[in-house]
């Protein structure tokens, strides 16, 4: 891998692609478009067998090349499963990995790698782990216009809900990866709106975190061959090559009916406001009664079979009660706890005075 890669963690349908163009008109870094390894290979690699087997690390080489030729955009290097090997410094998948990418930016004259991969939040810890001087991006939109954003998208199939929970899902993973990882300085929060309202006040701050000289050319991303070659290929890609849309947020409030923007809110209420988004209705509380139903029987059948055990199934019994309660206390102390990571934004507040 070249120098220090960085990685971007973000949701569908959240500016991704924007930030990636951006990043890749820096001088410094390479932003080709995402093949998804991580995504297709980190769930599948104890498929693989022992990582220093010969065997094992051809096949995985091959089958990484066969991803690359069958992605969507486009790469420049002609990258090959022996190539990959030759310059793997790992018998990893890290090492494989690292390869592919230091390819392509060695064939744009690049010397570090913005990495996009869809999908690939819930692994980002195993991420870290393979790489441990990296350092990531996450990228966070409004999950109102998320959703509309996802509905407009012929690529995207699904409901309100189905968007509003993928966004919650990822969000949850994201901030725990966050909580992790930011007080040793290797993750750097980014709010979508905060970027198309304030661009350069926003990227001289990431610059700033990844080490590198804020360059003006990443305002002119749209006239780069990144931006121009992705605008012209996909339809969800069509506003690549074109400036900053700064007013590109709020729009729910046209494009969603009241009962759709309750519902979004409904399901991903908490982790926009632990991000600091403004909600247009109380945040209601609630628990998923099918879930508890099941954990209640669950809990049944051990009880049951403990008291069949006498004494000893007894005590087990109230060890395990006590050990609950403290469960239950701890959960019901942080549902009044303030665990907002960003305090509420005046740029949503204006937003809603925009909007009525």
């Amino acid at each position: 891998m070249p120098e220090v890669p960085v990685f971007l963690l973000a949701s569908e349908r959240s500016g991704s692609n924007l930030i990636r163009v951006i990043m890749d008109q820096h001088s410094a870094f390479c932003a080709p478009s995402p093949p998804h390894l991580l995504r297709t290979f980190m769930p599948l690699l104890s498929q693989y067998g022992p990582a220093g087997v010969e065997t094992n690390q051809r096949r995985l080489a091959a089958d990484i090349c066969s991803i690359l030729n069958r992605q969507l955009g486009e790469w420049k290097a002609d990258i090959t499963p022996k190539l990959i090997l030759q310059n793997a410094g790992r018998p990893t998948f890290a090492g494989l990995f690292s390869a592919a990418y230091a390819l392509e930016a060695a064939a744009r004259s690049k010397k570090r790698c913005f990495i996009k991969d869809n999908g690939c939040i819930p692994f980002a810890l195993e991420t870290h782990a393979c790489f441990p001087d990296a350092k990531f991006v996450y990228l966070v939109r409004d999950a109102r216009d998320t959703v509309v954003s996802w509905l407009r998208s012929s690529s995207h199939p699904g409901g309100v809900r189905r968007a509003a929970q993928m966004w919650k899902n990822e969000q949850q993973q994201a901030l725990r990866v966050y909580s992790i990882l930011h007080q040793a300085g290797r993750i750097h929060l980014l709010h979508y709106e905060d970027l198309i309202t304030e661009p350069e006040a926003v990227l001289k701050d990431l610059c700033e975190f990844l080490d590198v000289t804020f360059e003006p050319e990443l305002l002119q991303f749209h006239q780069g061959e990144e931006a121009r070659a992705g605008a012209a290929k996909l339809e969800d890609w069509k506003n690549l090559d074109q400036p900053i849309l700064s007013g590109n947020f709020g729009k729910y409030r046209s494009a969603l009916t009241l009962r759709k923007r309750r519902l979004v809110e409904s399901i991903t209420g908490i982790e926009m406001r632990q991000l600091g988004y403004v909600l247009d209705f109380p945040l209601a509380r609630h628990r998923d009664a099918l879930d508890l139903l099941e954990k209640s029987l669950r809990a049944c059948k051990v009880l049951l079979m403990l008291a069949t055990q006498g004494r000893r199934g007894l005590k087990e019994i109230q060890t395990r009660r006590r050990r609950l309660q403290q469960m239950q206390a701890i959960a019901a102390g942080l549902a009044g706890h303030d665990n907002t990571w960003v305090r509420p934004r005046a740029l949503n507040q204006s937003a809603t005075d925009k909007h009525p």
